[in-house]
């Protein structure tokens, strides 16, 4: 299980969709055998094509989210690239909940990741292929309700109560546009037909713009500040843009350093009169497009379009905007909103029929069995895929022979790291009288070896005492006591004069830090020896004690590959 923690876990995460989209297709395939001509019977034909926009981008953005949630990284990228800067600015209540989830999603990274994949897949996949009706109302509201439960306990309420919120930096949130859009779905379909519907929609872009000004103007948000747009926008360039949409963003950071107060009055007053504009219906078109301008620079230059760097999980609050003004275009003044018409035949009808009866299907499926497999993994103990995400996983070395030591262990006998070939070896470095993730590694060592089974007799567990002041037997042997290791005849905290140690340190490439106050700061690397002596594999252990089993699963598993 070596290599990068994101090609492991998208390895991983693959795997499941894989296996579970099978067990999704074939129960979609007998439920619209058996339902096909049960439910679903509208005619899109009537569907107003303002309406329709709405909801086939919403649908299309959805499926969007889908396939950003199945990037190679995102399994290991999702705590701490998601959902820990969401909790950062979210308030108290709503940061302890999301800190719920992190750990959920830490602990079971693949499972977690896919049932997100499927839920957003399902909701995309239904507002395609269902339009009206209760059928209709339905998949909106439930599209509507998740998304506000992203917004709150995913995206941290979007920032707005945070500092540094601004619709640069995609306050107030992808996901509460998500459920805007959602929401207009659920206007009666008369006033689609009538234009209000349309109005609904810039309405919301004009709310949306009203909020941005006042929190862009607030002098907390640092925008007033020479620093503000340069750091978010230098930010926004070392993103994982292009070359040639990174280098305007970055030039234009640069040139705002000089004017970021007349800049910024700028920005507000645009927000501010633009949202008054669409809220009062004022020269609609015109507006529209002002507003579209506007968006688009934010979703650029602020944004960075949010797919781009292996970690967006939809396209931001910038693309929802966008569709929300195409989908409110106005018509001309006395028009009549036209229904969605085309040719038509028998054959096409029953074609068109079929395809929406199975996509529906499909979602509903989607929706429902796909987080249930994958919860369904959740409820079990987290495997090893949770230490990945948390440290990285394990890293191969070249087999070059191991730096040879002797030290003196917990019963006072002269250990040498050559003497121990033909067993492999795992070595760590520890502080005998730490108290907090020293026992906690030490825990998952002894734990690798017990699921290795009689096979755990060929390995030696091999512990350097790295503390310069408690660095005598008698030390590690009261630890190798106290945390009732002293049955393992396959355990050796070692321990030497400071020269010694600070050798061994030397030429593993590791090092110590000594405070006045405070326990002593030392590394928490494993690596692990073959049978002829050479490191292979180097771990870093974060001694999270929520992971205990994870690290000593995937430990467990990386002696395998050498006994």
């Amino acid at each position: 299980m070596g290599g990068a923690p994101s090609t492991v876990l998208a390895h991983d995460l693959y795997w499941t969709l894989l296996w579970q989209a099978l067990v999704v297709v074939v129960v979609a395939m007998i439920a619209a055998i058996l339902l096909r001509s049960r439910f679903l019977g509208q005619d899109l034909s009537l569907e107003p094509r303002a309406r329709r926009v709405l909801r086939m981008g919403l649908g299309g953005l959805w499926l969007v989210s889908a396939l950003l949630l199945a990037q190679p990284g995102m399994a290991a990228a999702l705590v701490p690239s998601v959902l820990n800067p969401a909790a950062a600015v979210a308030p108290p209540w709503s940061g302890s909940l999301l800190a719920l989830v992190s750990r959920v999603s830490l602990l079971h990274p693949v499972a977690f990741n896919a049932a997100a994949i499927w839920l957003a897949a399902g909701l995309g996949l239904a507002l395609l292929g269902v339009s009206r009706g209760r059928s209709g109302r339905f998949v909106a509201g439930c599209a509507m309700a998740w998304a506000l439960l992203v917004w709150v306990f995913g995206e941290g309420l979007g920032g707005v109560f945070g500092i540094g919120g601004s619709l640069l930096r995609g306050s107030p949130g992808a996901a509460l546009g998500f459920a805007a859009a959602a929401g207009l779905l659920l206007l009666p379909w008369s006033q689609w037909e009538s234009g209000i519907g349309a109005r609904w929609a810039r309405n919301c872009v004009g709310g949306v713009f009203i909020l941005s000004a006042v929190l862009q103007a607030l002098p907390v948000n640092g925008f007033w500040r020479v620093d503000g747009f340069l750091n978010l926008f230098s930010a926004v360039a070392r993103g994982g843009l292009p070359r040639p949409l990174a280098q305007p963003v970055q030039d234009l950071g640069i040139a705002l350093t000089n004017l970021p107060g007349p800049a910024n009055a700028m920005l507000v007053l645009a927000l501010a009169s633009l949202g008054v504009g669409l809220l009062i219906g004022a020269a609609p078109r015109a507006l529209s497009v002002a507003a579209g301008v506007i968006v688009g620079f934010a979703w650029w230059f602020g944004q960075g379009f949010a797919i781009f760097g292996g970690s967006g999980t939809s396209v931001g609050i910038g693309g929802v905007l966008l569709m929300l003004l195409v989908a409110g275009w106005p018509r001309p003044a006395g028009a009549v909103a036209a229904p969605i018409e085309q040719v038509r035949s028998p054959s096409s009808d029953q074609i068109r029929h079929l395809a929406r009866v199975g996509l529906a299907t499909l979602a509903v499926v989607s929706l429902v069995l796909g987080p249930l497999l994958a919860i369904a993994v959740i409820a079990q103990q987290p495997a090893a895929q949770a230490a990945i995400a948390d440290s990285g996983g394990v890293t191969g070395l070249p087999p070059d022979a191991a730096p040879d030591f002797t030290l003196t262990d917990q019963l006072g006998r002269s250990v040498k790291l050559s003497s121990l070939r033909g067993s492999v070896v795992v070595i760590s470095f520890m502080d005998p009288v730490c108290f907090d993730n020293c026992p906690l590694m030490a825990n998952q060592l002894a734990t690798a070896l017990r699921l290795l089974g009689p096979a755990a007799k060929q390995v030696q567990l091999v512990a350097i005492d790295v503390n310069p002041t408690f660095n005598h037997v008698a030390d590690v042997a009261t630890f190798t006591q106290e945390h009732l290791l002293s049955n393992l005849t396959n355990w050796h905290f070692v321990t030497g004069t400071i020269p010694e140690v600070g050798k061994v340190l030397a030429d593993y490439g590791q090092g110590v830090s000594i405070p006045q106050v405070g326990m002593v700061g030392h590394p928490q690397t494993v690596f692990v020896i073959d049978k002829d002596g050479r490191a292979r594999s180097m771990l870093a252990d974060s001694a999270n004690e929520n992971l205990t089993s994870s690290y000593s699963q995937l430990l467990a598993y990386e002696l395998r590959k050498y006994l």
